[in-house]
């Protein structure tokens, strides 16, 4: 009756006593709140680390967020799992690429070689990289806006692998819309400059030939004169 007692009190401690009256249950009972506290500790470590988990996850999540080139994170499938602020405002205002669409359905609506003729899936440099598992890298890749207009980018695209399998893949791309406008621009007046050459290079040419023919021109006539003035009154000529 006395033991039965002492195990209710103490919450499913074992009071065992010997024959001459002696405890152990201060020892028992040690023992297992020594489990309970260990037992208790690893969950709070586990939940330590599960939070510094999402912290880290929400820096990284920041960190992608704050910068300006576009990320965008795609699974083995092609799927689109993630892209940063940059991306998804572009995406946007463009009505295209969002989180959930496949790579290969944005590919056909949107994608470009920087003159603007359509790029064929298998220069695309996504799918190329999906399919491969070669990372694609400073690939030029021109965007067909709605309106028609176009918006290039420099891509870089680098298959994350497990194992011996592509898990995820990464795409980087950097707007060099302003760029390409520049450079276009330097091209017109490269042309531009080049046809005022020629013009000016055509105009030197016809100076010189008429100065030429003015001077051939001048010794006719002044011979013509001569031989004339030379000539009888009553001369035909």
């Amino acid at each position: 009756g006395i033991i039965d007692d002492h195990r209710a009190m103490l919450a499913g401690s074992i009071f065992i006593m010997t024959l001459t009256g002696t405890s152990f249950t201060i020892w028992i009972t040690h023992r297992m709140r020594r489990e309970e506290r260990a037992q208790t500790d690893a969950v709070l470590e586990t939940e330590k680390a599960r939070s510094a988990m999402h912290a880290a996850e929400a820096r990284f999540r920041r960190f992608i967020d704050a910068l300006p080139s576009h990320v965008v994170i795609m699974d083995a499938d092609g799927v689109v799992r993630f892209m940063n602020n940059a991306a998804r405002d572009f995406a946007s205002r463009s009505g295209g690429l969002k989180v959930g669409d496949s790579i290969r359905r944005a590919h056909a609506g949107w994608s470009c070689h920087f003159d603007g003729t359509p790029m064929p899936e298998k220069e695309s440099p996504a799918l190329v990289a999906l399919s491969t598992g070669r990372p694609q890298l400073s690939r030029e890749l021109a965007v067909r806006l709605p309106d028609g207009a176009l918006r290039y980018f420099l891509l870089d695209v680098t298959p994350v692998p497990r194992i011996d399998e592509i898990d995820e893949v990464i795409a980087v791309a950097w707007d060099v819309s302003d760029r390409q406008k520049l450079e276009e621009e330097q091209r017109l007046l490269q042309r531009q400059l080049f046809q005022l050459q020629k013009t000016e290079a055509i105009g030197t040419l016809a100076a010189g030939i008429a100065h030429d023919f003015n001077n051939l021109l001048a010794a006719i006539l002044g011979h013509s004169s001569f031989l004339r003035s030379s000539l009888p009154a009553e001369h035909d000529a």
